[in-house]
């Protein structure tokens, strides 16, 4: 082979791994100065603003002015990342009209933000629970880059913070991640199993690898270029605490044998929730089911 054909296929080789290895986190940044947004119902009709005070806390109001009344409270939270080099922002949910006996972290996936995936967070303190949603470093208001060392980290800063809290302290605690964040949950709970009392995810990928050998098409040369230090497969396996694995067998993005195979690895006590629709409907689809068995995990 002609050396310029070498030099050639190494750039394609450089490129092609370049861009696998960073196409799958997609942040959707707030701007830091961001004083309101809209909430949208299904029909697209604005039900209720919600307005961004110091570290921004949100308030709730109709068009008018009028206070909204809600079954939670929202407390914003702004910690260090794992370097105290930037601050990453979370919402604590508190329900209203029960006393919580469990904490979830909730782990959103690659793209969104706060805005958007503190509604999955509401259902669940709707329900009962208390729920900490965080924004990885460079989504919704968090600062920094998105990068997946960073979406690990925060994580983890997010977890110890929760474990800190006296009003967590007394509760089950528990990791819910949903897609990517589903693919962190799991290696975060085998290290941190100590701390938590269960892990949840829906719709996750088994690695990052496997995810992007199946969306790209690659197979095998993809999973040459990806890479990946920690394997929701690999971790699952060393993990002993309750474990539920939600996947719908609809799924457009996370096929439904992946959900199968972190089952199949997971040691016992482990519950399998096969739902329907598309990729991480769970929560709006079925709440109280999936309500009902996050309870049963975690507080059997």
């Amino acid at each position: 082979m002609q050396i310029k054909h070498v030099v050639a296929l190494t750039l394609v080789c450089v490129l092609t791994s370049c861009a696998l290895n960073h196409q799958f986190l997609r942040p959707e940044k707030v701007p830091a100065n961001k004083e309101q947004a809209f909430l949208k119902n299904g029909r697209g009709d604005t039900i209720m603003v919600m307005h961004f005070g110091v570290n921004h806390q949100p308030t709730f109001t109709t068009k008018t002015g009028t206070p909204v009344a809600q079954d939670y409270t929202i407390e914003s939270a702004v910690l260090d990342n794992k370097d105290k080099t930037h601050k990453i922002n979370g919402w604590f949910l508190k329900p209203t009209k029960a006393q919580p006996d469990i904490t979830l972290l909730l782990l959103h996936g690659n793209g969104g933000n706060i805005l958007t995936e503190y509604l999955g967070a509401a259902e669940f303190a709707k329900r009962g629970m208390q729920v900490f949603v965080i924004d990885y470093s460079g989504y919704g208001f968090s600062e920094g880059k998105a990068t997946w060392k960073n979406v690990w980290n925060d994580a983890g800063v997010a977890l110890q913070y929760l474990h800190s809290r006296k009003d967590v302290q007394g509760t089950s605690l528990a990791i819910y991640g949903q897609s990517y964040g589903g693919y962190t949950a799991i290696p975060l709970a085998q290290k941190y199993e100590s701390l938590i009392d269960g892990v949840i995810t829906e719709g996750a990928p088994t690695s990052r690898k496997d995810i992007g050998a199946h969306l790209t098409k690659l197979g095998i040369i993809a999973k040459a270029l990806i890479k990946e230090k920690h394997s929701a497969l690999k971790a699952i396996a060393k993990y002993h605490k309750p474990v539920l694995i939600i996947q719908s067998d609809e799924d457009e993005i996370v096929p439904f044998r992946m959900g199968q195979q972190l089952y199949a690895r997971a040691h016992e006590p482990k519950t399998f929730y096969r739902i329907h629709g598309p990729h991480l409907a769970g929560l709006s689809n079925s709440p109280d089911s999936i309500a009902y068995y996050v309870r049963k995990t975690v507080k059997p």
